[in-house]
């Protein structure tokens, strides 16, 4: 089977981002969970505990965690985390053009991404993709995610 993938275009006129088209695709389950277990390695880390109920689930457990535990994640360890979700990301096309969709390029002088709205929304997006399984649960750190923007 195919993996999930979703759309995302940037709406907002005023940004310098409009009219962008982005293709995110599902993790393999093996790769979210790596992701998840690094994240909470981190959470861990910083001090906070995990909830017994969740040891065995840990994309549950970084759910139940939430944000704020998520941002106590040393700096390297969440920059390796941004980035790993960038790499589900593809852009397909800009507000000029249309083309093959193609990796973004994530660089200080790449144009692929130039709002720091559309990374907190493409990050929105990768949670709705790779945790949606979580329900109403999983809705919790996409609402964690709005109230820091």
């Amino acid at each position: 089977m195919t993996r999930k993938t979703i759309l995302y275009e940037v709406s907002e006129q005023s940004s310098r981002d409009f009219g962008k088209k982005y293709e995110l695709t599902e993790m393999s389950a093996f790769q979210c969970e790596r992701w998840c277990l690094k994240a909470i390695r981190g959470i861990v880390k910083a001090g906070f505990n995990i909830p017994d109920e969740f040891n065995d689930f840990p994309a549950q457990a970084l759910v139940a965690m939430g944000v704020t535990a998520f941002l106590a994640i040393d700096e390297l360890t969440q920059s390796e985390l941004m980035s790993e979700i960038l790499l589900t990301v593809k852009i397909t096309s800009t507000k000029d053009s249309a083309f093959q969709p193609r990796k973004l390029l994530l660089s200080d002088s790449s144009e692929d991404i130039s709002e720091v709205s559309t990374l907190i929304e493409l990050r929105k997006e990768f949670f709705k993709l790779n945790l949606n399984f979580l329900g109403v649960v999983g809705n919790q750190i996409i609402q964690e995610l709005q109230a820091v923007r």
